[in-house]
């Protein structure tokens, strides 16, 4: 967990503290978060909630950082591989485990031009 992003950590504590594991469990909780945060950030910029303003809002935060992922800053792309921008960005972190020591091996920003 050293390496991820604050705000990461931060919400995984948060979801541990209420919801304490009784095996081992994954972050892949957070992924709902993730995208309800985006959308509320979406919805802020859109300065409304109805669906046609928020969409056309979402497909133009097209620069890094015009939205915060628990995994770092992203934007909307998918423009030449789609058609229209509807694809998140973010940063996609690659952890490794040697030795029972985890570590950040790299973090790669995954994109859909």
């Amino acid at each position: 967990m050293a390496g991820l992003p604050k705000v990461f950590q931060e919400v995984n504590a948060e979801y541990l503290k209420k919801y304490p594991p009784k095996d081992l469990i994954s972050d892949v909780f957070l992924v709902g978060y993730n995208g309800l945060w985006v959308l509320l950030q979406t919805i802020e910029k859109a300065k409304s909630v109805d669906p046609a303003t928020v969409l056309k809002t979402y497909e133009g935060l097209t620069k890094k950082g015009d939205l915060q992922t628990l995994w770092g800053p992203g934007y909307v792309g998918g423009m030449k591989t789609l058609g229209v921008n509807r694809t998140l960005r973010y940063p996609y972190i690659i952890d490794t485990c040697m030795g029972g020591v985890p570590k950040n091996a790299k973090t790669i920003f995954v994109t859909v031009p």
